[in-house]
């Protein structure tokens, strides 16, 4: 009897044992499935699977994983600096101060928001580079206050989205590209904007007017395009530039008149100021004539409209989005 209830004991702790590697292994395959599913949203979202890398940490690497550290959550904990997911900043503080290190921004931006995305040079980190359309996407973050995207390989036209989906952007970037397409004069409705920087792409045409209507612009570089005829005229009201890069556009012509650059301390630490004009045809006549710019129409903006996003567990998220934005989102939670 002794031996037969010892074989028992045995047999109810090989038992236990079995369970517990059951349990192990369900909750391993369930990780697993949870993990591909991701991936594949990232890569319907992304493009040529380039989320793996790129964007791993907006979708996380497991729904528990994500609900035990809190990574849903962009921002973190602190809401003051680069948060959860790589690439974006979210640099509001309590009251709406701003608390990032570039000061001058002046953001009032409240804390919890996304405020900054810096991707950038995404040409040489990932092969290919990103190789696609600025992802209307970006436009859920609407308290954005920097628009980061420069050397990515981006191709198309700036899109007519921005200032619809950022009114309160501070700084576009989206140099060093393959953007096409001339300037939109849509930009003058961006009141805040500071820093506009379309260099190093395959752009054309006038420089439209409208910059001097930007209050506390700074920073304008349009360098290494194809832009052509004389500046804007109202470039000699341009009360508050530091920065004004030109070069290496060949069919710029006529007067340079633009107020005399008043260098303000500290700064021009974070980008060269002055006005550079090298490889153009600036100070010269214009020897053909070049379209007008006045009386220009202003360039269509794309409006905002109702949109409910669907998200993986099944939600809707009422937003309002361009309609372009909503039949992205769609498509990728269909």
């Amino acid at each position: 009897i002794s031996v037969v209830q010892e074989e028992q004991e045995e047999i109810s702790v090989v038992q236990e044992e079995q369970e517990e590697i059951s349990v192990v292994q369900e909750e391993e395959e369930s990780q697993a499935v949870e993990e591909e599913e991701e991936t594949q949203v990232e890569e319907e979202v992304t493009g040529d699977g380039l989320g793996v890398g790129l964007f791993r940490s907006w979708f996380g690497s497991g729904r528990r994983r994500l609900q035990e550290e809190n990574l849903c959550d962009p921002c973190g904990e602190d809401n003051q600096g680069w948060g959860n997911w790589k690439h974006v900043g979210c640099r509001g503080g309590p009251g709406g101060e701003y608390t990032g290190a570039r000061s001058f921004y002046g953001i009032d931006a409240p804390a919890g928001y996304v405020t900054n995305i810096h991707i950038t040079d995404q040409s040489t980190i990932t092969p290919g580079g990103l190789d696609t359309e600025i992802p209307p996407e970006f436009c859920l973050l609407t308290k954005l206050r920097e628009l980061d995207l420069d050397g990515g390989n981006l191709v198309g036209e700036i899109p007519s989205w921005i200032p619809s989906c950022f009114q309160y952007l501070r700084e576009l970037d989206l140099s060093f590209n393959f953007l096409t397409g001339e300037i939109p004069n849509w930009f003058t409705e961006m009141r805040g904007l500071q820093e506009y920087k379309i260099e190093g792409n395959n752009m054309t045409g006038r420089v439209p007017e409208g910059f001097a209507n930007l209050e506390n612009i700074r920073i304008i570089r349009l360098e290494e395009n194809d832009f052509y005829g004389p500046l804007p005229q109202d470039f000699e009201f341009l009360s508050t530039i530091q920065v004004l890069w030109l070069f290496d556009n060949p069919r710029l012509c006529g007067p340079v008149k633009v107020p005399e650059i008043e260098l303000v301390c500290c700064f021009c630490e974070v980008a060269e100021c002055g006005i550079f004009t090298q490889n153009t045809s600036l100070d010269q006549p214009c020897t053909q004539p070049w379209p007008r710019l006045d009386g220009a129409p202003m360039d269509p903006m794309e409006p905002l409209l109702p949109c409910a996003v669907p998200t993986k567990s099944g939600d809707l998220i009422p937003a309002e989005l361009p309609p372009s934005a909503c039949e992205v989102l769609l498509q990728v939670y269909e």
